[in-house]
């Protein structure tokens, strides 16, 4: 029976382990660029671009690698934000070539990215966190589909040239009951395991 107790509490707390393992992911592009939302001009302000998505996605494309997030959102200095649209957003990344990009398919095919390059781009896979790093954009006239932008006409977003750009990736962590249950789980197994002990004690005496 206590086998059976102890065999049980383990594979709870193997189970509970893959769910601290967080499968989400958040890549998140930043820089400074020039371009417009809609019909909006704007000219050497900060942006981002947030994609989320899970691990699970990751996969080769081609001699690449990509993921294809759940969402994709922007901020344009502060003052435009939106969601990208298109048929999918993706990040894709070229270990070879040292670039990751942000990139939209859209009907036609068509498809729009802008990216950066940095040697440390080399070791990455897509799949864990990275740390910000600064690189070279890697850069053309692109645009993109987004939802309406509140107002403005013309639900694109198009960078005429970006002077500087980072990326960074983050992985989330468990919350707070998951780790409650996990300490649950070893205070089981501990008195479990006393449990035994001391009827094996019992009996010997």
């Amino acid at each position: 029976m206590v086998k059976l107790r102890i065999a049980a509490i383990v594979a709870s707390m193997v189970a509970l382990s893959s769910v601290a393992r967080a499968e989400d992911i958040t890549y998140i592009f930043t820089g400074v660029a020039t371009g417009s939302a809609g019909a909006l001009g704007f000219n050497g302000v900060d942006f981002n671009v947030t994609l989320k998505g899970v691990t699970a996605n990751v996969g080769p494309f081609g001699t690449e690698i990509q993921n294809v997030p759940l969402n994709a959102t922007f901020n344009i200095g502060g003052v435009v934000s939106g969601s990208f649209t298109g048929l999918s957003n993706t990040v894709i990344l070229n270990p070879a070539a040292n670039i990751i990009v942000f990139g939209q398919n859209q009907a036609g095919p068509a498809f729009a990215a802008e990216g950066l390059a940095n040697p440390a781009f080399g070791a990455y896979d897509l799949t864990t966190a990275f740390p910000l790093n600064s690189g070279t954009p890697s850069f053309s006239i692109q645009t993109f589909q987004t939802s309406p932008l509140g107002g403005l006409s013309g639900d694109t977003v198009t960078f005429d040239s970006i002077s500087s750009m980072s990326f960074e990736a983050l992985t989330a962590v468990p919350e707070l009951s998951t780790w409650s249950l996990m300490l649950i789980g070893f205070a089981g197994l501990g008195w479990a395991g006393y449990s035994s002990a001391k009827r094996r004690s019992a009996s010997a005496g």
